[in-house]
């Protein structure tokens, strides 16, 4: 088994027995980890002017936020991947953005109750994800729960 150490930067335990991470698909197709993002201080966002609504940018782009959510194990290491759920982050050339932060707190919580709904990601998007997941740990997708695995499918 792979493990994973919790000070690796992965995530953060958000609540007993549940890692939760940040993975971000860009517009161009690459998808990087950001635990950062869970509290708004991902790479992306540090330089963001926030707008009030998406209507205020000029031509954004569509950065997609994956909250994945793990569970540990009883050495506190994780064990398979529980949810995940997408949020959007919108971001212009000007460097202005705009989410809708409501929606991402509560996809975080789907993810940590372990629903998992990827259905806005394209079918090549969920394959990318699907690939990267395995990527992380095998093992964690072997285990993932089934949820997981068919909100890819």
């Amino acid at each position: 088994m792979t493990e994973i150490s919790l000070s690796s930067g992965l995530g953060e335990e958000m609540s007993p027995g549940i890692l939760v991470t940040c993975l971000i698909l860009s517009p161009d197709g690459r998808i990087t980890l950001d635990p950062g993002a869970l509290h708004g201080r991902s790479r992306l966002e540090q330089p963001v002017q926030w707008a009030a609504r998406r209507e205020e940018l000029a031509d954004p782009q569509c950065y997609r936020f994956i909250w994945v959510a793990m569970e540990l194990d009883h050495a506190q290491q994780p064990f398979r991947y529980k949810g995940l759920a997408v949020s959007d982050v919108w971001l212009d050339a000007q460097g202005r953005g705009f989410k809708a932060m409501a929606d991402s707190v509560n996809r975080i919580s789907d993810a940590l109750m372990g629903r998992a709904d990827a259905k806005t990601l394209s079918g090549k998007e969920r394959r990318a994800l699907e690939q990267h997941l395995k990527t992380i740990s095998e093992n964690l997708w072997d285990r993932a729960a089934e949820p997981v695995k068919r909100a890819l499918l």
